[in-house]
């Protein structure tokens, strides 16, 4: 479990989080989205120990990250798929990272099964394309077989085959009780991943909900009217305590679109067609005493199918990046060095128990 309690982190002027505060539980796939500039890198740096907070914290498994035993066998995490040595081969950043953290040497061979990178395990990194670095990143990630993955968008460069791999792995990660975060632009293919999605923006958490509970809403679903009568049927909806889309759909726009197939309508007048309406808060038969009442009539009559990237841009649409008296949210300051940090959490000495920062 990742428990992120009312953090706060300053850069400057500029706040870059603001009493972000959600839960990340076992057994679920767990996104966490935002516009850039958000605050999400700097809430996951945070949980790696890679930043310090200015208030608040986070605590995975109970204890932060600095104080977990072992780190690297309970915490995976991709931060950068860039921060790999480039003279390296991929068999041999592997071997360094489990040597650091203590790990058998046939590990680094189970993983590099796992990901689909045997038989360029031998190659120089600086010939792998971004999908095979964000692979190898993945392998750095499962070395230790960590009861926590943390991965920061884990797909970019990937085909569609390998983004089919990766979230069979993810899926299979949380049916065995484990947790999963992670972060990512593409919203369609989070959708077909994510359990839960955790929508930060401005530097606040805007949105912490089941993903079928934030597209579908808790309630009766969207429904599409197919209508003559548009302004009889705002004004009945409004009365009987549900509402309507600010402005109606286009005709021609949802004739074309997938929804359109599961019309009920007959041989449809196109001289009758005078627009679409989507209803919120009534359900079908609600619905259809409305309409008898009314004496509205319908020509469609179907549920609208909101999608992930719809309702991110609503819950974004106002507040992009953060800013504070006119300037952009810095990167966060440290090294080249602290960069490559990323891809080696849970590096130990022998002589202490927390990360090494280099690679």
């Amino acid at each position: 479990m990742i428990e992120v309690i009312d953090l706060c982190k300053s850069y400057g002027p500029m706040l870059a989080v603001d009493e972000v505060g959600f839960t990340v539980r076992p057994g679920a796939v767990t996104a966490f989205v935002g516009p850039n500039g958000a605050g999400k890198s700097t809430v996951l740096r945070i949980a790696l120990g890679l930043d310090t907070a200015d208030s608040g914290s986070v605590l995975i498994q109970g204890r932060p990250y600095r104080l977990l035993d072992a780190p690297s066998r309970r915490v995976g995490a991709l931060l950068d798929a860039g921060a790999i040595h480039p003279g390296q081969t991929g068999r041999t950043h592997l071997r360094i990272l489990a040597r650091a953290a203590a790990l058998p040497p046939e590990r680094v061979e189970q993983v590099l099964a796992q990901v689909g990178l045997e038989a360029v395990a031998r190659d120089r990194v600086r010939t792998y394309s971004l999908g095979m670095r964000q692979r190898l990143g993945i392998a750095a990630a499962l070395l230790g077989d960590p009861d926590v993955l943390i991965l920061d968008e884990p797909t970019n460069g990937m085909d569609p085959e390998g983004i089919g791999w990766l979230e069979n792995l993810l899926r299979s990660y949380a049916a065995a009780g484990r947790t999963v975060l992670m972060s990512s632009h593409h919203m369609s293919e989070l959708e077909q991943v994510a359990d839960r999605v955790v929508v930060i923006a401005a530097g606040r958490v805007v949105a912490d909900a089941d993903l079928g509970e934030l597209v579908h809403g808790p309630g009766a679903p969207t429904m599409r009217v197919q209508t003559p009568d548009t302004a009889a049927l705002r004004s009945a909806v409004a009365a009987a305590g549900g509402r309507c889309a600010a402005e109606d759909t286009e005709t021609e726009e949802y004739a074309e679109s997938d929804d359109a197939d599961e019309w009920w309508d007959g041989a449809v007048d196109a001289d009758d067609v005078a627009g679409f309406v989507d209803v919120h808060g009534l359900d079908r038969m609600e619905l259809a005493e409305l309409f008898l009442h009314a004496r509205i009539r319908v020509l469609g009559l179907a549920p609208v199918r909101a999608s992930l990237q719809d309702v991110y841009a609503e819950l974004t649409a106002d507040l992009g990046r953060h800013q504070s008296s006119g300037g952009e949210l810095p990167e966060p300051s440290g090294s080249e060095d602290d960069r490559y940090a990323a891809g080696m959490i849970g590096r130990q000495s022998s002589r202490s128990s927390e990360e090494v920062a280099g690679r």
